[in-house]
């Protein structure tokens, strides 16, 4: 009797893909400049919505940018969808740059 290896590939590739629509809303904005860097005084703002785990997902991955750029300071916000005007703007003067997500 012989058996399958059915473990993944390391080597396989992992596509991602962006599942959000290409236009929310009627009005048009220009994405936001990026940074060169992230350390040297950085603060990223962590956007959660409070859909199930979309929390647990952002920290893990400013878990995982603080293991590379140390000094990074992270900032968590909970917000809800749609996000209040006064928030989006507390985060603008806080953050230099944002890192939002939704899960379930």
């Amino acid at each position: 009797m012989s058996t399958t290896d059915t473990s993944p590939n390391l080597t396989d590739e992992l596509q991602v893909v962006n599942p959000t629509a290409v236009k929310f809303g009627e009005a048009s904005y220009a994405l936001a400049p990026r940074l060169e860097r992230l350390d040297g005084g950085v603060t990223l703002g962590l956007l959660w919505n409070g859909k199930n785990n979309g929390n647990v997902a952002l920290q893990h991955a400013a878990e995982l940018i603080q293991e590379r750029v140390p000094d990074l300071e992270v900032k968590f916000y909970s917000g809800s969808q749609p996000c209040p005007p006064t928030l989006l703007n507390e985060i603008s003067r806080e953050c230099d740059v944002v890192m939002a997500c939704t899960a379930d």
